[in-house]
């Protein structure tokens, strides 16, 4: 699995340029991500007293003008979208011979290790997807192309929403900008390429092109495979992309719906004339798709191929009770795993994987789920003020948070917070009460036993008397 301990840009191989402690107006703290383009480090605007992450480019020798020229074509491009699944661009500027550009702390994990992670419910993955879709159709409408769309390329924040970086291929259509790439060259990773893209020829490539890269990553993210792998070889790779269909999704987890495995299809089309014409077009397939599965009934409060995942109230329609069509029917035994998995991630120090986990909790709405998601929330900004300070000492000293236990005051259900819950086997669970508990207090019974002999005792002398 990758780890998740991985911020605005995701670590590649190569060389780092000489790290200096200030850039301009910005003060270096740490590195964030290295790669043979350059790096990127976590630094403080000191103007705006802000974090920001500030790239440094690594020229490679004898780069002339239109290398610098790109660079700042990158800046240019991503400066003009404004929207909130896109990293800003704050500023770009050199400083004493060193280029850079300053942009959006996206605090939070890349969406290769969510893809990575575990195996996602399929309705999560299209509104991850839907999401990613709308803000590539607003760069769209800027006539930008990203041209490098993948799940190392977009981040999820601390609020589980996905952010899409890095425009460093981005070019504008229709403009002279165009002329940069040369024809011929493949810019890109080749796994998430479309078949014009690694043709290499420029004037072929347009927004169906990141509609195909985003189908590629929409079906690695359904099935943790690449449609094409090529065996190793990059070579094999670009072949099978431009000369073959992939599989279905479902051929690599057959419990799929079949409407979501045919949007992935579409949008990963060979012919771009058989893509979705646009972003929004996908937008619009994935809302559809969402809307009709929400709305199907399942099976013991379970959706087909969620088991242990779903959160929402649900209802089922029972055979034969015309009077009562509907009945509700609350998920609690999955928000129990979910609470569960959350002393896990604590137990393993994976702090952003219980943070996510806690959020996704705490949003939850159904039957029977509230006190999971009130606890949730109470817990939540210890567990995130934990986090915050472990990454200011090594993983084996960081302290594990202990969590309140959970108390069922409707239910008079007892929940206690033990050694054994932190194992790997642990579970919320009630607590049996104790058998002084559970015996009749001997004492109390004894006096109202002696309270009514006596109100009896009165009363007959008071009858006598009379």
């Amino acid at each position: 699995m990758i780890n998740s301990d991985q911020d605005t840009a995701p670590d590649r191989e190569g060389s780092v340029p000489e790290q200096k402690k200030r850039i301009g107006r910005y003060q270096i703290e740490r590195v964030l991500g290295t790669g043979s383009m350059g790096a990127v480090y976590l630094a403080r605007d000191e103007m705006l007293d802000r974090p920001v992450a500030v790239k440094v480019p690594k020229f490679p020798e004898g780069s002339g003008e239109e290398v610098i020229k790109r660079f700042y074509r990158e800046a240019r491009s991503a400066a003009a979208i404004s929207h909130p699944n896109i990293c800003a661009i704050y500023d770009v500027g050199e400083d004493e011979g060193t280029h850079y550009i300053a942009m959006q702390y996206v605090e939070g994990h890349s969406l290769a290790d969510y893809v990575g992670s575990r195996r996602q419910p399929q309705d999560e993955v299209a509104r991850v997807v839907r999401k990613i879709a709308q803000a590539m159709h607003e760069a769209h409408g800027y006539d930008l192309v990203h041209r490098d769309l993948k799940p190392d390329n977009v981040m999820i924040d601390h609020r589980g929403e996905p952010v899409v970086m890095d425009f460093g291929l981005a070019r504008r259509s229709g403009n002279e900008d165009v002329k940069i790439t040369r024809e011929g060259a493949i810019s890109g990773s080749p796994a998430y390429m479309s078949p014009e893209q690694l043709g290499g020829k420029v004037s072929d490539v347009d927004p169906r092109s990141d509609i195909y890269s985003l189908g590629v990553l929409f079906y690695e993210a359904l099935t943790g495979e690449l449609p094409f792998e090529g065996g190793g070889s990059i070579v094999a790779l670009i072949t099978e992309v431009i000369s073959k269909d992939p599989k279905s999704p479902d051929a690599h987890r057959q419990e799929l719906d079949p409407r979501i495995c045919a949007i992935c299809m579409r949008a990963m089309a060979r012919n771009p004339e058989d893509r979705f014409a646009t972003m929004q077009e996908l937008v619009a397939a994935l809302d559809q798709f969402l809307k009709e599965f929400r709305a199907e009934p399942t099976v013991s409060g379970t959706r087909l191929g969620e088991v242990g995942s779903a959160h929402e109230e649900i209802e089922i329609a029972l055979d034969g009770e015309q009077d009562n069509p509907v009945k509700s029917v609350s998920v609690v035994d999955g928000m129990r795993e979910d609470c569960r998995k959350v002393r896990l991630y604590l137990q393993r120090r994976e702090f952003q994987q219980a943070i996510d986990l806690l959020k996704r909790i705490a949003e939850t709405r159904g039957v029977g789920t509230a006190k999971y998601a009130e606890w949730a929330a109470r817990e939540l900004p210890r567990v995130r003020s934990v986090a915050a300070a472990s990454e200011e000492v090594s993983d084996d000293t960081a302290v594990v948070p202990e969590l309140a236990p959970l108390e069922d005051r409707e239910e008079d259900v007892l929940w206690q917070e033990s050694p054994a819950d932190l194992s790997a086997s642990a579970e919320l669970r009630p607590r049996e009460r104790s058998a002084a508990e559970k015996k009749p207090n001997r004492m109390a019974i004894t006096m109202g036993v002696v309270l009514l002999v006596a109100v009896i005792a009165v009363t007959i002398l008071v009858v006598v008397s009379l």
